[in-house]
């Protein structure tokens, strides 16, 4: 996943946040999934590349 996602969701909740002058909570939800995700992804892909390597033996 490219860093626009978060650049993204960060200026979404940027008015959110200038106006209560506080981050809120569903913007931390939001980033902590995209993060939750992109490690999943990292993980499939490992996963898949180490069952590759063995079945190309």
């Amino acid at each position: 996943m490219e860093k626009s996602a978060y650049i993204s969701t960060f200026l979404i909740y940027l008015p959110i946040i200038k106006k209560d002058n506080q981050i809120p909570l569903f913007c931390y939800l939001d980033i902590f999934f995209l993060l939750l995700g992109e490690y999943f992804i990292v993980v499939r892909k490992k996963r898949n590349g180490a069952t590759k390597a063995i079945k190309g033996k």
